[in-house]
């Protein structure tokens, strides 16, 4: 308990969403024998590209591809996971900014933080006003660290498929087609639930259904935070956003950023 941890649901949702579902946990953080976790005791790098890997499509489809109410670690163990410098550091950013949510990770962010971070670049998404770049970090942990923004989350995901993939040497054209057989009703929901708005904030489905109806009015289009009470102003118009393509876009531009270092380790 005193170091972060790979955790993932025991219980295999073989024919929901996702099927695995890994999530790092901070130090003090308990379990019971529902969760599984393994750790990296004296480095936490391993743990970061572990955890890119196993939020993947392809080791999510590894791990469906041979039903079973479970997932334990023997099946965790013979999951594949690979090295390759350049897309070892491209995977650890996208999977900080996406976990390293509250000071709960800050020393996580800081012991993995790697120079090369501020020179990457998104691949796609929807490109809204002010949207922070994917680099723009820094070594210390603050709250700008972490991805808020909805599309920015997806697409941080969305690039580590990909990234898994070119280490893996999974073409992208045979991504995208385990993406959409293997996982239809992530399909199903990108095609048909999931609405982004002109600033990048994913569109509680009442409204979209509204706006899609053309019945919605200015007032119609705010979404009050159940929590905060905040109001939120929704810019239309609303989209979706083709996951298909991203995958795509993204495996090329890694495929041809990266090829000197996958050329060495043919």
């Amino acid at each position: 308990r005193s170091q972060y941890r790979l955790a993932w649901r025991n219980m295999a949702a073989n024919t929901g969403e996702r099927t695995f579902i890994p999530a790092i946990i901070p130090p003090g953080a308990a379990h019971i024998h529902g969760v599984s976790s393994v750790a990296s005791p004296s480095d936490p790098r391993p743990l970061a590209l572990a955890a890119g890997f196993a939020s993947s499509l392809l080791l999510d489809f590894g791990v469906r591809v041979a039903p079973k109410s479970t997932i334990s670690s023997t099946t965790f163990a013979r999951l594949p996971l690979v090295q390759i410098p350049g897309l070892a550091q491209a995977i650890h950013l996208r999977i900080l900014r996406l976990t390293c949510v509250t000071s709960a990770y800050k020393d996580l962010w800081e012991r993995c933080f790697e120079e090369d971070f501020l020179s990457d670049a998104w691949t796609g998404g929807i490109d809204y006003d002010s949207r922070p770049h994917l680099g723009d970090v820094r070594r210390n942990w603050s709250r700008e660290i972490p991805l808020r923004r909805s599309s920015d989350r997806r697409q941080a995901q969305l690039e580590i498929d990909a990234l898994v993939a070119v280490c893996l040497g999974i073409s992208g054209g045979e991504l995208a087609t385990i993406y959409r057989t293997q996982f239809p009703v992530l399909f199903g929901y990108d095609k048909q639930r999931d609405y982004f708005d002109a600033r990048g904030r994913l569109v509680p489905n009442a409204i979209a259904s509204r706006w899609l109806t053309g019945r919605a009015s200015l007032e119609e289009l705010e979404w009050t935070h159940p929590e905060s009470g905040r109001v939120y102003g929704l810019s239309p118009p609303f989209v979706t956003a083709d996951r298909d393509s991203g995958l795509r876009v993204a495996h090329e531009t890694f495929q041809n950023h990266f090829a000197p270092q996958l050329a060495n380790r043919r």
